[in-house]
């Protein structure tokens, strides 16, 4: 095809023998006429000024359709591109101003350089439209663009932030090997039809606010932030995530859906981005929030929920988590167990530590410090200076609880068991009505968590029936046998305690205790079986599966 007769212009002649830049006046008008019947608009190659895009689009601009357009909407034309549109390899120098052109026919994009920002707001695109291989060196703005057919940005790069925001796809959308250096904008944005999105690279924020997904879709992104609050995933969704910090309040995830850790290594990162996170480098993608989500089909795997908050969300007795995921754990120190906790108990516990602080003017004697692992920054909007009570907390936990119980993970359930016991031992007593009921259940907790560690503690159940043992040996040799009985030794009396402790029906030989020895030994017949009971449970919980 011949290129333009202006010397040094590569650029393909789109009216006589000058491209779209170069071209003159008579040119364009006689141009224009072609092209609102119908004809391609070839500007492939060509160098394209603010200015000459400008005098393109006002040219195709019907302008008794613009006047009554304009006094509905002043800040909108309504240039009309009837025929197929390429520009292929093209530069754009200035501005490339598009906002509320219709594209009637197929749009070529493939490979051009826009090296100021780019506006395609509130753009129709009727037919499929192809920016394959783009370069948008700063903004690019979609902004309410409506795509009728397939949109395609493979291998895209937006060198700034990009605005997909209240965009509608109502076809498939190709965003593979694309990477977005800054924010990628995409709030209200609907995939009627998308059903793969990505692989592709959003540097900062990736933003899916109230977006809506129709189908199914599988998502692979690596990017430093993710939020998606009220987003809609009616047909399920697949998540594969890499380095991200996820927010997903009052997100639906529909019938299926599946949260974890990308396992490509093929995305796109450029240099200038493995510097930025560097720090993040075989780090699991981190699940910050799912507050009001609705979860009970959700299932999240590889992923690090250590500050994971999950007060409100909605079916997390039915949430599955998989083992390779990650839970924050006590703090190190001899005063608390080793176990798995949520985000919102060790908030609890700072709460209490900072009012006994301002209270008291310092800090608890012997107190666990639960500061050694600080949360993660977030925006000062999504931060809560309340911290959870002891029976919500214990509610979450329950509802934990029972969703490892119904995965099988008995095991992993265990702990959330004992947290959940922990809070309800914690939980404030009622000034009215049921308080003695709530002393009681505090009194039969407390004893149990001090016998046997809620029978989860095989250790303290067996130091427990050994301290019992000993201290009804002393008793028995001490003041247990008959006063015409001989002397006995301490040896007996812990035979006789050892006897009785670990038989229940078995008899034993009773003639020589006195009236206090024969109630240390139904004490023991009873405490005994009891406490070796809560030992073997406490170890099969440990290893049931």
């Amino acid at each position: 095809m011949a290129t333009c007769d202006h010397d040094g212009c590569c650029g393909r002649r789109f009216a006589g023998r000058h491209c779209i830049e170069h071209i003159t006046e008579s040119e364009l008008l006689a141009a224009a006429q072609s092209l609102r019947s119908g004809e391609p608009l070839d500007a492939r190659g060509a160098t394209i000024s603010e200015a000459a895009l400008r005098r393109l689009l006002d040219a195709l601009a019907d302008k008794e359709h613009e006047a009554w357009l304009t006094s509905l909407d002043p800040d909108r034309s309504a240039p009309v591109i009837t025929g197929s549109v390429h520009f292929d390899k093209a530069t754009f120098s200035g501005f490339a101003n598009f906002a509320g052109v219709t594209f009637s026919a197929p749009a070529y994009f493939d490979g051009a350089t826009f090296q100021e920002a780019a506006c395609f707001e509130r753009c129709t695109f009727s037919e499929h439209a192809d920016f394959d291989g783009v370069t948008f060196s700063k903004l690019a703005a979609f902004s309410e663009a409506i795509f009728k057919d397939h949109a395609g940005f493979q291998g895209a790069s937006f060198q700034d932030t990009v605005a997909f925001d209240a965009v509608k796809f109502r076809s498939y959308v190709d965003l593979e090997n694309a990477t977005v250096d800054g924010d990628a904008n995409m709030q209200g944005a609907t995939f009627q039809l998308a059903r793969q999105v990505g692989p592709f690279v959003v540097g900062e924020h990736l933003a899916l606010d109230e977006s809506v997904f129709g189908e199914r879709v599988t998502m692979e992104v690596l990017a430093s932030r993710i939020s998606a609050w009220g987003a809609i995933f009616a047909g399920g969704v697949r998540l594969s995530v890499d380095k991200a910090d996820m927010e997903f309040d009052c997100v639906d995830f529909g019938r299926s859906a599946t949260l974890s850790r990308a396992t490509r290594s093929a995305f796109p990162v450029t240099k200038g981005r493995d510097s930025r996170w560097s720090n993040r480098a075989n780090r699991q993608p981190r699940l910050l929030t799912i507050c009001g989500a609705q979860v009970a089909s959700l299932s999240i795997s590889g992923t690090n929920l250590r500050d994971c908050s999950l007060f409100g969300a909605h079916g997390v007795e039915s949430l599955i988590v998989e083992p390779s995921c990650e839970w924050r754990h006590t703090p190190r120190s001899r005063l608390c167990i080793d176990r798995e906790i949520i985000a919102e108990e060790r908030d609890w516990h700072l709460a209490k530590e900072r009012q006994f602080c301002a209270d008291h003017g310092r800090r608890r004697r012997f107190a666990v410090n639960w500061e050694d692992d600080p949360a993660p920054d977030r925006p000062e909007e999504d931060c809560d200076d309340d911290p959870l009570r002891p029976d919500q907390l214990a509610a979450l936990y329950r509802a934990l609880r029972k969703a490892g119980e119904d995965n099988n993970d008995q095991a992993g359930a265990s702990d959330f068991y004992y947290g959940e016991m922990e809070m309800r031992r914690r939980m404030s007593i009622p000034a009215g009505r049921g308080r003695w009921r709530a002393h009681f259940d505090r009194a039969v907790i407390s004893a149990y968590w001090l016998l046997a560690g809620y029978g989860l503690r095989a250790w303290r159940s067996l130091a427990t029936l050994a301290a019992v043992v000993l201290g009804a040996s002393l008793i028995l040799w001490q003041v247990g046998f008959r006063d015409s009985v001989e002397p006995t030794t301490f040896l007996h009396a812990g035979r006789v305690a050892v006897a009785s402790a670990t038989s229940l029906v078995r008899p034993v030989d009773d003639s020589e205790l006195n009236g206090v020895g024969f109630g240390i030994e139904i004490a023991l017949r009873f405490t005994g079986p009891v406490l070796l009971t809560l030992s073997a449970l406490a170890v099969r919980a440990r290893i049931k599966r």
